[in-house]
């Protein structure tokens, strides 16, 4: 996942599956939350770095 201040990227399946949307967050927002329904999601590797 790669999040900048208006869009946000997501990988899934060695980047076979891609999620690009923009987002507008309020101008204090300094955090990323994932929510989900259904199925219980399979997270087999999560690396949080910053961007540069």
């Amino acid at each position: 996942m790669l999040v900048d201040r208006s869009s946000v990227e997501v990988f899934g399946d060695d980047g076979r599956a891609v999620l690009t949307d923009l987002v507008f967050p309020d101008p204090g927002s300094r955090g990323v939350g994932l929510e989900w329904t259904g199925a219980e999601p399979c997270v087999t590797r999560l690396t949080v770095d910053a961007m540069k």
